[in-house]
């Protein structure tokens, strides 16, 4: 084992342990916890790019921390790949090896709602991208999307001691960045009875950036489902005093349509927009020197601890609501 692969377990290994003594505490105010996790995920795991020792351990951090919260929790890989474009010549396919999160608790009844975040960030595609700083090793991704993984262990934390009549699975997905294809992965690994008994897919996108939450449903998400969705959680949002609003991918908007919403699962992004209108890119552009924790707390300060408070106090009522917490 070479010494920096050693130092980086010893790295994980005491993140984890200072992470673990602190799970039983429940007095923390609302969303403290996310904003804690996300500061964590982004400082001890930067260039979380899929295949690399960072993604990994990250990973290994989150499956671990599901596991002590009672979860049943494992790792997924996926052997996929990506197009490098060198300067001159045909693009170059790099084949890497990504490493997701999966973790269940099981309900009263059959079905499921699925919570999901990506895990992986941005690769380098040529040359210019690694000059601009995009992507690469350096990237802390808070934006996209660490803080999407720490409102996901918050929710996960908050609903471990409930008895749920519905089961929840928490996904946090690798390979979705650059056109690899996780989500795809992910669903072809499904069971036909797995598929039939999904009642909502959440995924947790960008929620720091963006001036407001944007709750989008999905393009075959039906008029009801939305209602009892995207509905609820504005609701919500708007008796908190939480600005928010909801939008609905349209037949024009197929292509950013993800593989849970083509299959007619019910979908809901959770995400956070300047304009109420669902963006085709990032608000920081994955550049290292923008989506890191100190340029955030600087140019957005207290919107980390805001708006994490803001998600969680959001979804887990509504959550909590469509799952019909069991006494």
């Amino acid at each position: 084992m070479s010494a920096p692969f050693r130092l980086s377990v010893s790295l994980l290994a005491l993140c984890c342990g200072l992470s673990f003594s602190t799970i039983a505490a429940s007095t923390a105010p609302v969303g403290q916890y996310a904003d804690n996790q996300t500061r964590k995920i982004a400082s001890l795991f930067p260039g979380r790019m899929a295949g690399s020792p960072a993604e990994l351990m990250a990973a290994e951090y989150i499956n671990q921390h599901l596991k002590r919260l009672g979860y049943q929790s494992d790792t997924r890989q996926q052997n996929t790949a990506y197009r490098w474009q060198p300067q001159s010549g045909e693009p170059v396919l790099q084949k890497v090896t990504a490493t997701s999160v999966i973790a269940a608790k099981s309900g009263l009844l059959p079905g499921e709602i699925v919570i999901m975040a990506h895990l992986d960030t941005r690769i380098p595609e040529n040359a210019r991208q690694q000059q601009q700083d995009v992507g690469g090793l350096r990237l802390q991704g808070v934006d996209n999307n660490a803080a999407a993984l720490g409102v996901m262990l918050e929710l996960a934390k908050q609903l471990s001691d409930k008895r749920l009549r519905y089961g929840i699975r928490f996904v946090a997905l690798s390979a979705t960045e650059n056109g690899m294809q996780g989500m795809e992965n992910y669903l072809s690994r499904m069971s036909a009875d797995e598929r039939q008994n999904t009642l909502l897919v959440i995924n947790l996108d960008e929620l720091i950036a963006g001036k407001s939450l944007d709750f989008v449903s999905g393009v075959r998400t039906s008029a009801t489902e939305q209602t009892d969705t995207a509905g609820k959680a504005l609701a919500i949002a708007h008796r908190l005093g939480i600005p928010a609003h909801a939008t609905r991918l349209n037949a024009a908007d197929n292509h950013q349509a993800t593989p849970f919403d083509k299959a007619g699962m019910p979908y809901l992004l959770v995400t956070a927009d300047s304009d109420g209108h669902h963006r085709q890119a990032t608000l920081l552009g994955d550049q290292t020197s923008r989506d890191n924790l100190q340029f955030i707390d600087r140019h957005m300060p207290g919107r980390l601890a805001k708006r994490s408070r803001q998600v969680v106090s959001v979804l887990l009522p509504c959550i909590s609501q469509m799952n019909s917490t069991a006494g």
